[in-house]
């Protein structure tokens, strides 16, 4: 529980920024990606098996993923910091690996506990659902 705590604020602004994409890519489209859209669960939110259902899980799972990495990198959480497991390792054309990368894992870790928690079913569609979470 306290660690959901930590983490909603992040949570709660990359599944927004998935719900701005996703309003980008179909501003031109009849299907426009409105705000109920983001609406996940089985109460009210879309439900149906059809594409844009996939398309809102994809963006809104990548943008919860994407921020927690990011803020995980930038040291705004206690438990995390930057992935240094390629550090001193040799790159393409004699690159020398150093610095700071993205602790892509743990976004992966914590956003799935966050984005998959909405699928408490057992039949077909929560099947697809985290089909396209991940």
């Amino acid at each position: 529980p306290k660690a959901y705590l930590i983490y909603s604020s992040s949570v709660a602004a990359g599944a927004q920024s998935g719900i701005e994409e996703c309003k980008y890519q179909f501003a031109w489209d009849r299907w426009n990606c409105p705000e109920r859209a983001l609406q996940l669960s089985s109460h009210g939110g879309l439900r149906s098996a059809n594409r844009e259902t996939a398309f809102v899980h994809a963006i809104s799972s990548a943008g919860v993923m994407y921020t927690l990495t990011r803020n995980c990198s930038l040291g705004d959480f206690d438990n995390c910091g930057c992935d240094d497991s390629r550090n001193g390792q040799l790159g393409g054309q004699g690159w020398l690996w150093g610095g700071c990368r993205d602790n892509v894992g743990f976004g992966e870790a914590i956003s799935k506990q966050f984005v998959d928690a909405l699928e408490t079913g057992q039949d077909a569609r929560a099947a697809m659902n985290l089909h396209n979470n991940e």
